[in-house]
């Protein structure tokens, strides 16, 4: 798909191309993805664009997730992949561990308050997950894995905390849940 949408992009022909995205977001979008479809998440592309997979790769592997934007998607205080890749390392880890989970559950909200952004991305899971080391480097729960992805999250966190704004994440434990909370 993605050598097809090269070739009608290096010939220009955007209508053809139109016209083939929207056949690939009707297969994709067959699924669940209302709720994104006609969302604020089409304001932020890159974010938008990196969703519609995850919700597809849910949907095959038998994992309700649900969306809830109350806010749109705030990029003001960090570059929009910034943004996209800090939310997109915590899907990617929701939807593993939900898939190895009986509930196979990913919710993820976006609010604001205060002028701060939340980003809550909850996941079911069959055990409780150590807090105490998931930002540990080379930590991780899944096999072949080198565990840098809430590394990553953290570093971005601490660059952009260096500018003088105040991004923090919190993660929890509640029964079969896990829940990270970005604070931007």
């Amino acid at each position: 798909r993605l050598k097809c949408i090269e070739g009608y992009a290096a010939l220009g022909d955007l209508d053809s191309l139109k016209r083939y995205l929207k056949v690939i977001n009707r297969d994709i979008l067959g699924i669940k993805t209302t709720n994104i479809v006609n969302s604020d998440f089409k304001k932020v592309p890159m974010l938008y664009g990196m969703l519609l997979p995850k919700l597809s790769m849910a949907e095959l592997k038998g994992i309700t997730f649900d969306v809830s934007l109350q806010s749109e998607a705030d990029t003001r205080y960090c570059t929009v992949a910034d943004y996209s890749r800090m939310v997109g390392i915590l899907l990617n880890n929701a939807l593993e561990a939900a898939d190895k989970s009986a509930e196979k559950l990913v919710t993820l909200e976006i609010t604001s308050s205060r002028s701060r952004q939340h980003i809550s991305v909850i996941n079911s899971v069959d055990a409780p997950v150590d807090t105490g080391r998931i930002f540990d480097s080379g930590y991780s729960t899944k096999p072949g894995h080198d565990g840098q992805g809430l590394r990553v999250v953290r570093s971005l966190i601490q660059k952009y905390r260096k500018r003088g704004y105040d991004m923090e994440l919190v993660s929890s434990n509640e029964e079969v849940r896990f829940s990270q909370l970005l604070i931007i």
